[in-house]
């Protein structure tokens, strides 16, 4: 498994604070970018407006990645003109939770 994959795969430990679902499933990381100098940046946006809530959800990417050992850094890109949307979760997330086929 590539680090991008690992980091995917860590990501799917840190929970959306409100629905309480991890953040890779309900689709909130649009983009993981490794560089080679060691730094991943992760492009995700949010369930809530909340600063607070949006704090800890982002000191819990960083945790997740950082205890992957192999990063020098992980920045945070919020996109917060995009807004979360239940049509941004993964198809069995959808079956799951609201009944989309």
């Amino acid at each position: 498994m590539n680090v991008k994959d690992r980091i995917y795969e860590e990501l799917k430990y840190v929970f959306d604070p409100e629905i309480g679902v991890n953040i890779v499933d309900l689709g909130l990381v649009y983009d993981v970018e490794v560089t080679e100098d060691g730094i991943t940046r992760i492009s995700l946006t949010f369930t809530t407006d909340d600063i607070k809530q949006q704090e800890r959800l982002c000191a819990g990417v960083k945790f997740a990645v950082s205890s992957l050992g192999v990063m020098k850094d992980v920045e945070i890109i919020k996109k917060e003109t995009v807004k979360w949307t239940t049509q941004m979760m993964n198809e069995e997330l959808k079956k799951e939770l609201i009944g989309i086929n």
